[in-house]
């Protein structure tokens, strides 16, 4: 867990059998993580949100060139989380790009998960999100919903073997 800094580069790291979050960052900016492995821990019953990468209230974060796989056993979440907690601001100037990634029993493969922030000018590209009992990609919301999440853009990714492709969804819950 890493929070406020400025230029924060994960680059060809493992992480296997987290607990909780297992590469995570929170309101820092600059912030890369690049061919990195995660692998969720495989358990059923023991942990809950057992996200891959989670970056929560970050300004310009990548996530390019990595393999995520949060599907073994139940207690996995999503695969890769964008997140706005309440009361935290904004996720801003985010890319997903060239992963390989399976969310988990609990989650979805990429979650932009808001509450009463904003998250805008995310770019998700060439991925290939597969396996997922939920969605492959979601825009979701928890607690009551007053945020905003724009300028998206999903384009040229392959999402197969999932519950939903890509759900995104508004204010009002459709």
């Amino acid at each position: 867990d890493f929070r406020g800094i400025a230029g924060l580069t994960f680059e060809n790291v493992e992480v296997k059998n987290g607990w909780f979050w297992h590469l995570t960052s929170w309101h820092s900016s600059d912030v890369m993580v690049r061919n990195c492995r995660v692998t969720g821990p495989g358990t059923t019953g023991m942990y809950d949100q057992c996200d891959g990468i989670h970056l929560a209230s970050v300004t310009r974060g990548s996530i390019i060139g990595c393999h995520v796989d949060q599907g073994a056993g139940q207690d996995g979440d999503d695969g890769i989380a964008i997140h706005v907690f309440p009361g935290d601001g904004a996720c801003t100037d985010v890319v997903i790009a060239d992963n390989i990634i399976r969310g988990g029993h609990h989650g979805s493969g990429i979650d932009l998960a808001n509450s009463d922030g904003t998250i805008a000018g995310v770019t998700i590209g060439n991925n290939v999100i597969w396996g997922c009992r939920r969605e492959g990609i979601v825009t979701n919301w928890f607690s009551s919903f007053t945020g905003s999440t724009q300028d998206v853009v999903i384009a040229n990714n392959v999402v197969r073997d999932c519950g939903a492709g890509i759900v995104l969804g508004d204010s009002s819950g459709n």
